[in-house]
């Protein structure tokens, strides 16, 4: 927690504003059933709502298809009865009714704004496409591969609605039978060997527009190649989507000096402005 305080006073001071958080891995003590680490977040919920009274909406980064946490009747089966395990994790059968109840448990504690929960504005979705594959693969409906995860998003999608309908689905499946279940495209990670990150989130952001034009264009993407790529694609980020900042301190050719802050800040600003000028 102490951390992302760090970062947000830090953006302040940039001149940056942010109107969207993302918490990223490690803010859960389990990914199945994920319940804020004591340790690091003591207080998540308090967090949060301090971030609301700052015009600050905190997604929280949920990585799918994980079992940890969960009872032993939501992991998926081989063919042989053992513990189907992919990257190299046991992984959920999101068809069981346990798990479907469970689900339901987990999404209305992070969503919602009721004593106890964390009232969250939203989710990033990740490692959707690690979905199980083969007909080795046996799950409660029977489905597995892409039709296990559209079962997956289609639920995940209407029990986030159902709990807070304005709360935002971050996800990176760029398809058209999942689109509808997505509220921001995430463009996912970059090639870090590639030098024209521009280039190529302009063309995932053009793909993702004929998967489904209604999305927004989440442009996360970390990691580049040389420091000019980087703020070639910070500085062309509104013309591709929503603009998106991946870390405050310097990593890697990740460094900004104080004018190339100042041209982000600006950029972002032209960016809200352009927004408000449209949606007034």
């Amino acid at each position: 927690e102490t951390v992302y305080r760090e970062m947000r006073d830090k953006l302040d001071k940039l001149d940056l504003h942010p109107q969207i958080m993302i918490l990223d891995d490690k803010w859960q003590t389990n990914y199945g059933d994920p319940y804020a680490h004591p340790d690091r977040w003591p207080d998540l919920r308090g967090f949060i709502d301090d971030n609301y009274s700052r015009g600050i909406h905190t997604f929280l980064w949920y990585k799918l298809w994980e079992a940890d946490g969960l009872p032993e009747e939501c992991i998926i089966e081989d063919e042989l009865g053992n513990a189907y395990v992919e990257m190299p994790r046991v992984v959920v059968d999101p068809s069981h009714p346990t798990y479907k109840a469970k689900l339901r448990e987990i999404i209305h504690r992070l969503l919602s704004s009721d004593e106890g929960c964390y009232n969250a504005a939203g989710f990033k979705f990740d490692f959707g496409f690690l979905q199980p594959r083969g007909r080795k693969v046996k799950t409660y409906s029977g489905k597995y591969g892409a039709e296990l995860l559209y079962e997956y998003f289609e639920m995940l999608h209407t029990y986030v609605k159902a709990e807070k309908p304005d709360a935002v689905v971050n996800a990176s499946p760029m398809h058209p039978i999942l689109g509808q279940f997505v509220d921001h495209a995430r463009l996912h990670d970059y090639d870090a060997r590639s030098r024209n990150a521009k280039e190529v989130f302009a063309h995932r952001a053009r793909l993702w527009g004929m998967a489904n034009p209604t999305a927004l264009i989440d442009t996360d993407g970390g990691g580049f190649n040389t420091h000019r790529d980087m703020m070639r694609m910070l500085k062309n980020q509104p013309n591709i989507g929503i603009p998106d900042i991946y870390c405050v301190s310097p990593l890697g050719n990740f460094y900004l000096t104080e004018d190339e802050w100042k041209t982000v800040a600006d950029t972002w600003r032209e960016y809200g402005e352009k927004c408000d000028n449209l949606y007034k």
